[in-house]
C-alpha cells in the first residue's frame, strides 16, 4: 500500500477483515492498524438498512497520499473516479453524510519528508478521495490566516474534482491546557473543520441543510484575501479562502431560519 498521512490502515489488510458497526455520530478514519475502514464501509453501505448506524452524519478523514510510487497501475486510486473506494466515499454524500478530508501535507515549500518527489506542489499533491468534488477538502493556515507551506495545493485531479482545496482552516496551534502539545498539519485543520460542522449540525441537521448546501455555504462565506481566484497560486493554496465560522452561521440563519 502506498504511503498515506496519519493512517496506518492498508486496503489489503482491510479487505481481509470483517465489517464492524459504527458507534458514533461522527466517523473518523484514524492512524490505528486497519483504521476504521470496515466501519466506514458499514456506515456508507448499510446506513439506510441498519438502525444502529443510521444516525451517522459525518465522515472525518485526516489523511492523504504522500507517495504514489507503489500504486499500480499508477492513478488507479489517485486519479480514478471509478475506483471502488472513491465511489464509496462519493456515496457518503449521496447518503446525506458530510465528508471532510485533509488536503495533505505535500505543499511545494516544506513538504513532509515522506512526500514523493513527483507528488508534491501545485496539481500534484491532492489525490484520490481527497480530490473528490462532493467532499470538503481542507488545507492549513496559521491562526493568523497565513498559508502553511506544507499544505497540499490544487488544482485537484481533473477526473475527480479540480477545484481543490475547498478552503483552509487553522493548524499549528497548542492545546489549551498543554503548551507542549501542538496540533499540526492539514489533519488538524480537517479536525477543526469537522468540529465546526458538528456544531452547525446541532442546529441545521441534514433534513434541513444537505451536505452539498452546507459545503457551498462554507465555501461562499470563507474569508477571501484580495486577488483570490482559482487560476492563481493563491487560489491553489487557499481554495475559496479561510474558514469563517460566524459568517457561515449567519448565512445559515438567514437562509434556513
Amino acid at each position: 500500500m502506498f504511503d498515506v498521512s496519519t493512517t496506518a490502515c492498508g486496503i489489503a489488510e482491510w479487505l481481509q477483515a470483517g465489517p464492524v458497526a459504527a458507534k458514533s455520530k461522527s466517523w473518523l478514519l484514524t492512524d490505528q492498524p486497519l483504521g476504521n475502514l470496515p466501519g466506514f464501509v458499514e456506515a456508507v453501505e448499510g446506513r439506510e438498512r441498519s438502525s444502529e448506524i443510521s444516525h451517522i452524519g459525518r465522515i472525518e478523514n485526516p489523511w492523504g497520499i504522500f507517495d504514489r510510487k507503489s500504486e499500480y497501475p499508477l492513478g488507479h486510486y489517485t486519479e480514478n473516479p471509478d475506483n471502488p473506494f472513491n465511489k464509496l466515499v462519493a456515496g457518503t454524500v449521496r447518503n446525506n453524510m458530510d465528508a471532510i478530508f485533509a488536503a495533505g501535507n505535500c505543499g511545494q515549500f516544506c513538504p513532509d519528508n515522506r512526500c514523493g518527489a513527483s507528488d508534491q506542489g501545485p496539481g500534484r499533491s491532492i489525490w484520490g478521495a481527497n480530490s473528490l468534488d462532493p467532499v470538503l477538502t481542507v488545507g492549513a493556515v496559521r491562526a493568523d490566516s497565513v498559508w502553511l507551506g506544507y499544505s497540499s495545493q490544487g488544482p485537484g485531479q481533473s477526473r475527480l474534482g479540480p477545484k481543490k482545496p475547498d478552503q483552509c482552516a487553522a493548524s499549528q496551534f497548542h492545546e489549551d491546557d498543554d503548551a507542549f502539545s501542538i496540533n499540526t498539519g492539514t489533519s488538524a485543520a480537517c479536525g477543526l473543520t469537522a468540529g465546526v460542522i458538528a456544531a452547525l449540525r446541532s442546529r441545521w441537521d441534514q433534513s434541513k441543510v444537505s451536505p452539498g448546501q452546507l459545503k457551498d455555504i462554507l465555501n461562499a462565506t470563507a474569508r477571501k484575501p484580495s486577488g483570490l481566484n482559482w487560476n492563481s497560486p493563491l487560489g491553489h493554496r487557499l481554495g475559496n479562502g479561510v474558514l469563517d465560522v460566524k459568517a457561515a452561521f449567519d448565512k445559515l440563519q438567514a437562509q434556513f431560519p
